[in-house]
């Protein structure tokens, strides 16, 4: 999907905080369109699930787009799209370390994370307490954090 004119109309507007919402519509069409090539194949109602969640509203593009390619990789794989996304993982943790002092456990799996999203940015630098911690406190956050309604049956419902 191509936002160009309606970027260009808010551009320089009060209105120009919607832009990222074009930003996550174009990275959307993007990602669909590379998994399944002219949109054949494309899970119907799959779109609706890409939409931000509330909790990445206002934060960085990268963030999104990784929430999105996680969720449109598993669509193409037939898997589970309830289990929370490591994006919506890290938003989560970086959330909860602004209330409190993060445990060495979840600062190693916030560093993982970071560093998958950003990796230009940042080089993993987490440090584990035992081999494989970080993915199992990663993978039990996300079943904490699962999104019970979004299946591509409910997509399909509300699509």
């Amino acid at each position: 999907m191509r936002t160009d004119v309606l970027r260009n109309a808010l551009a320089g507007t009060p209105a120009a905080p919607v832009l990222a919402v074009f930003d996550c519509i174009d990275i959307a069409g993007e990602l669909l369109e590379e998994a399944f090539p002219g949109r054949v194949g494309e899970p119907k109602g799959l779109f609706l699930h890409l939409q931000p969640p509330a909790s990445m509203q206002g934060k960085a593009v990268a963030l999104y787009r990784a929430h999105a390619a996680e969720l449109v990789r598993r669509a193409k794989a037939g898997g589970d799209l309830r289990p929370a996304t490591r994006a919506e993982v890290l938003v989560a943790l970086l959330a909860t370390s602004l209330r409190a002092p993060l445990r060495s456990e979840a600062q190693a799996c916030v560093e993982t994370l970071f560093a998958e999203v950003f990796s230009d940015v940042v080089p993993a630098q987490a440090r584990e307490a035992w081999a494989g911690q970080v993915e199992a406190d990663i993978a039990e956050v996300q079943r904490q954090l699962r999104v019970p309604g979004r299946t591509l049956e409910a997509g399909r419902r509300a699509a």
